[in-house]
């Protein structure tokens, strides 16, 4: 969750509330357009200006990754207890996370041109984890 202040002067402010326990509330100043919480653990990946990712982890305070892509990242979401998919106008990608901090994403497939302004409505984890040497790679728009 992200707190809206209209106030120039007063710095952004990013809210994470822990939904096990929503006393538990953790405020960072920190700016970012979204934001996405690991699946398990307390790891929280921000994204700004539709092209920066960053990743921290909220317990030990460490920035873990950085990267900045060349498009703007559309959607995204973890995909598994390691990997982030990023889906931009034209392309879909894999970032393996915990791999090393200067592992970048790898392309898995384009998307298809009559998809690229295409809305996400549904996203399946099998449509982003096939081989990539599949030739029946799509992204689904539904």
């Amino acid at each position: 969750m992200r707190q809206v202040n209209n106030d120039p002067n007063t710095p952004a402010e990013t809210v994470i509330i822990d939904l096990k326990n929503t006393n538990n509330v953790i405020r960072r100043p920190i700016r970012a357009d979204s934001a996405i919480m690991h699946l398990t653990e307390p790891i929280i990946a921000l994204k700004a200006q539709g092209k920066t990712l960053q990743l921290f982890n909220l317990e030990t305070k460490e920035r873990l990754q950085t990267y900045s892509h060349q498009e703007d990242i559309v959607f995204w979401r973890w995909i598994s207890q390691t990997t982030l998919a990023l889906i931009s106008s034209k392309s879909v990608y894999h970032w393996d996370v915990m791999e090393s901090k200067t592992a970048a994403p790898r392309k898995i497939f384009d998307r298809q041109e009559q998809l690229e302004v295409g809305y996400l409505g549904r996203l399946q984890r099998s449509d982003l984890t096939r081989d990539a040497e599949q030739p029946d790679h799509q992204l689904r728009n539904e």
